[in-house]
């Protein structure tokens, strides 16, 4: 039996998972997903997913302690020989109540419209973000007239400030509720959207014309970085631009 986990967000979890799960299928092997509630995602898999195949997943932090001597993995990086994003696309499937939240989504953006993915959480006071600007003149470069605007963020102050921008051009799946801050000096954004919100704009992002993502500078390395979770949608948006859309859409 193959034993993984991740503690980091939906980007982080899915990129182990479906990596390893390669890996022990490889070695006609059942995979093992330990899967904490923590600030960084709320939510279990199934409660948003459909069931994945040689599967079985691990909740509770007395559940784990079992688990943890035995792990094969612990962290946000993927197995290095199973790397491939189609196994991913292919069998990361929302249930229907997901799928249905999607499609309401989808048709208050009626066609062609821009999807941005703004994030904020835990980066605000670690690293410098790419500014709004740097949105605004994306959008001023893409932007058609009477095109709306899907903005995927984590954070109820970013809503406000593209809504003052944009007006009803922006749509959102649902307004974020405040949670304030957390971390001793108050710095640090609360995430505010769970996980059922997190797969829906993943989804929307996906189909939408044009895509501009998050990209943050960490002091540690040289070169800026893209969320992992905008990093997802681009690799997404990139598989069913050449498959066409999928089945249960």
């Amino acid at each position: 039996m193959c034993i993984v986990g991740a503690g980091g967000g939906l980007a982080d979890r899915t990129r182990v998972l479906f990596s390893y799960l390669q890996f022990a299928r490889s070695h006609r092997q059942q995979l093992t997903m330990l899967w904490e509630n923590n600030n960084h995602l709320s939510g279990r898999y199934e409660d948003v997913f459909e069931p994945v195949r040689d599967v079985t997943f691990v909740y509770g932090k007395r559940l784990q302690i079992q688990y943890k001597e035995k792990l094969l993995h612990w962290g946000p990086g993927p197995h290095p020989d199973f790397k491939s994003v189609t196994l991913l696309v292919r069998e990361l499937i929302p249930l229907p109540p997901v799928i249905e939240a999607i499609r309401a989504t989808l048709d208050k953006l009626r066609s062609g419209f821009i999807a941005l993915h703004v994030r904020r959480f835990d980066l605000e006071a670690r690293q410098d973000l790419m500014s709004f600007d740097v949105f605004d003149l994306f959008l001023e470069a893409k932007l058609k007239p009477e095109q709306k605007i899907f903005l995927a963020t984590d954070a109820t102050p970013t809503q406000e400030r593209f809504r003052e921008k944009y007006g009803d051009r922006i749509v959102v799946f649902r307004d974020i509720e405040w949670l304030g801050y957390y971390g001793k000096k108050n710095h640090i954004w609360q995430r505010q959207t769970d996980l059922f919100h997190a797969v829906v704009d993943l989804f929307v992002c996906t189909f939408g014309d044009d895509f501009l993502g998050t990209q943050q500078d960490f002091p540690c390395y040289s070169n800026p970085r893209r969320s992992g979770f905008s990093v997802t949608i681009e690799k997404f948006r990139r598989h069913y631009q050449q498959s066409g859309l999928p089945d249960w859409l």
